[in-house]
């Protein structure tokens, strides 16, 4: 009796590891950038997270890598300070650098420093508001955030929704029809109804 034998090729998939990416370096910056600013002024600042496959994120929250600021820190409490958020207030004329410590210890490289000058001097010469994307229209129950901007003597131009880096902020908010849409203390306009409005804002 013959015996007949027969053979299959099957290819064999081998899963890989998982390439894991690492964080190997974090760095403090203001998208600006903007390194200045006056007594009383505000300055917001983020962190940067550098991964070993290139890519970078602002950690300055939760990143998709599970990384975040856990402490922010001023070199000169002072001069100024700063929150939780990595927002920072000058407090008196001086130098000062911000700095960020990044989940696992990692300390942001180099610190951002920030030159803190006396009062504002510069006249306000405009305040401007526009919406969000620049929409003119939104359906009742959605929301867009106004964004009001000043323009100083100098030129300069500041998002100053809230305070800005020379110490002007928004006030107060109104919408001249609320049965058309509101608008919250800090800018945020939520559509109720049809029909239009407008909407002004404060500068003490």
């Amino acid at each position: 009796m013959r015996t007949l034998k027969a053979a299959i090729l099957i290819p064999l998939l081998l899963a890989l590891p998982a390439y894991a990416v690492t964080l190997t370096s974090a760095y403090v910056s203001n998208p600006g950038p903007v390194s200045a600013m006056n007594t009383g002024g505000a300055l917001q600042v983020y962190a940067y997270c550098k991964y070993s496959d290139g890519s970078t994120t602002n950690c300055s929250t939760t990143d998709i890598h599970g990384n975040r600021v856990t402490a922010w820190t001023s070199s000169n409490s002072a001069v100024l300070t700063v929150n939780g958020s990595g927002l920072a207030s000058g407090i008196s004329i001086g130098n000062a650098t911000i700095n960020a410590t990044i989940t696992g210890g990692v300390v942001a490289t180099p610190p951002f420093v920030v030159t803190v000058s006396g009062p504002n001097t510069l006249g306000l010469s405009s305040l401007s508001l526009a919406t969000t994307g620049g929409v003119s229209s939104i359906p009742a129950g959605t929301t867009n955030q106004l964004i009001a901007t000043c323009t100083y003597s100098d030129g300069s131009t500041t998002n100053c929704t809230t305070t800005d880096i020379h110490g002007s902020a928004v006030s107060s908010f109104s919408s001249s029809a609320p049965t058309v849409a509101t608008v919250s203390s800090s800018g945020l306009v939520s559509g109720v109804g049809a029909g239009s409005t407008t909407f002004r804002a404060t500068i003490p």
